[in-house]
């Protein structure tokens, strides 16, 4: 930013679902947490040896898990009804099962990174279903008012990361937001303006139901190609468990992406700047 090479213009978000460190037989359904502590209880010195396996962070997460369904139950009965009974891994109480790329289920963690939308900008990691809200050090939006003392103006994400309470929150510090509506139970027009709409949500439907709007949300698909790089870099399976040591991975795969970039658009204004040269291939692909 301080060499003029990116701006904060506009950022687009994604997730990217990696492959846990825990192991497919590993998620089970039911009360069968509460018999494994049990059954460690009764045999503490083992328990200390197979600090792998920890029945009780599993009865933990199973206990999240549970309360989650149920405030889901509250907004989106039919769908929670066609749902299993949750499952916690043994070996990674914080990895969820999830449908992967291949159409498989297997334990992961869903690691989002937020982009610069034009050019496969420069990325920030982080780990959570909100993209701004109460603590900056996880919101994209929020961390960057906090560490460069601005915020991105048009903010772009996809339907899972529509949630009203965040889009009132962004309207006050001028972001924009462009996001899909939410699934529609009753088949009404999502953009329809509601009587309990706020300054925030009213600017989302009506930018939202423009050409203009659609238009600007449709380079958030950049993205996929900042999740293809990283892939391709390696993060394809996590060797670390537990979200603090995988937001971690995330960061270094995110820093090590904006040195390449750094990188890559240093050469192009070098070569801007000098009439009769060339532009390697590879700052045609990237810069």
């Amino acid at each position: 930013m301080a060499e003029g090479l990116v701006e904060l213009e506009r950022l687009a978000q994604d997730g990217l679902r990696v492959r846990a460190a825990a192991g497919a037989g590993s998620c089970r359904r039911g009360p069968w947490p509460e018999k494994l502590l049990h059954d460690a209880e009764a045999r503490v010195t083992a328990l200390k040896a197979e600090s792998e396996r920890d029945p009780a962070a599993a009865r933990e997460r199973m206990k999240e898990l549970q309360a989650e369904r149920a405030r889901r139950t509250k907004t989106h009965k039919q769908d929670t009804a066609k749902q299993k009974e949750p499952r916690a891994s043994t070996t990674d109480a914080e990895a969820r099962v999830m449908k992967m790329p291949d159409g498989g289920y297997r334990p992961a963690h869903n690691g989002q990174f937020a982009q610069r939308s034009a050019n496969r900008g420069d990325c920030r990691s982080g780990y959570r279903h909100h993209w701004l809200g109460s603590r900056p050090d996880r919101a994209h939006a929020g961390a960057d008012r906090q560490t460069y003392g601005l915020s991105p103006k048009p903010y772009l994400v996809d339907g899972g990361f529509t949630k009203l309470e965040d889009i009132k929150t962004a309207h006050p510090t001028s972001i924009e937001v462009f996001a899909p509506p939410p699934s529609n139970k009753h088949a009404t027009d999502p953009f329809t303006l509601r009587k309990d709409d706020g300054p925030g949500t009213t600017a989302w439907r009506q930018q939202m139901a423009s050409a203009k709007g659609k238009a600007i949300h449709r380079q958030r698909a950049k993205t996929e190609c900042v999740n293809a790089d990283l892939c391709n870099r390696g993060l394809q399976r996590l060797l670390l468990r537990g979200r603090d040591k995988v937001r971690a991975v995330l960061l270094w795969f995110a820093l090590v992406h904006n040195v390449m970039r750094a990188a890559a658009l240093r050469i192009a204004a070098a070569t801007a700047a000098a009439p009769g040269r060339s532009v390697p291939q590879t700052c045609q692909a990237t810069a």
